[in-house]
């Protein structure tokens, strides 16, 4: 039995009201972190299988941009959903779509 409280006083929800919550429920968007820490990011990436890749799109790149993502990888404490590291190696370099790369962000999240 679900329940409201309307002028001090309890009283039980209608069927449309029930449905109407859950609709509003079931439509309800997890908001994308738009930063993760580095081991959360390492954690989600490895268990979706993708942790391998980055290291082969890492070490596929030359000259400053390689360095540049190197140094990021190996040092940042946190990786930002807008970077080059993420937008580059994740996006480009393992052909994620921005939706793949806020799903990864949402279960980096929770690890």
């Amino acid at each position: 039995m679900e329940t409201k409280v309307v002028n001090g006083e309890r009283i039980e929800l209608t069927q449309e009201e029930i449905d109407v919550r859950q609709v509003e429920i079931d439509a309800y968007i997890e908001p994308v972190p738009q930063s993760v820490s580095m081991a959360q990011a390492r954690l989600a990436l490895l268990e979706t299988g993708k942790l391998a890749d980055v290291e082969t799109v890492l070490n596929a790149l030359e000259g400053d941009a390689k360095t540049k993502a190197l140094i990021e990888w190996e040092f940042q404490t946190v990786v930002h959903r807008d970077r080059d590291l993420v937008l580059n190696v994740l996006g480009v370099g393992l052909g994620m779509i921005d939706s793949e790369i806020d799903d990864l962000f949402i279960l980096a999240a929770s690890l």
